[in-house]
């Protein structure tokens, strides 16, 4: 039902219900929707999650670990450098190609390979910088 706030309002509708009080931008002409639309759901999603306004005070500490990037991780990774200023983003996945992606973002690339000797290696390098 409309009125409880399902129906009409997911992502994968092709029409959707703005009830009033939603935020609308319009974007220009010369951007994609294949830029846009992550953006629109990735981007916030990060920009809300790493809030520093809402989120524990982090002290004097800075560095960050973001865990798997895919699209969330390398937006977390350009936030975390970029906007909070973190020095250091260490970049935990297993897929290589993924891992330079986030190079590219300013992120520390470091394979995650599974074995207990890696473990102990990323935390040395992690816990070292």
């Amino acid at each position: 039902r409309i009125s409880e706030g399902s129906g009409l309002n997911g992502t994968y509708a092709s029409h959707i219900l703005l009830r009033p009080g939603t935020h609308a931008v319009k974007l220009p002409n010369q951007l994609s929707s294949r830029v846009c639309a992550p953006a629109n759901c990735a981007l916030a999603t990060v920009v809300n999650a790493l809030d520093m306004a809402r989120l524990p005070r982090y002290g004097a500490n800075k560095s960050a670990v973001v865990q798997g990037v895919g699209l969330l991780g390398i937006y977390a990774v350009a936030w975390l450098r970029k906007r909070v200023g973190m020095d250091s983003v260490f970049c935990l996945d297993t897929d290589a190609e993924r891992l330079k992606t986030a190079k590219r973002f300013g992120g520390i690339p470091l394979l995650v390979t599974g074995d207990d000797q890696d473990v102990l290696e990323r935390s040395s390098t992690i816990r070292e910088m």
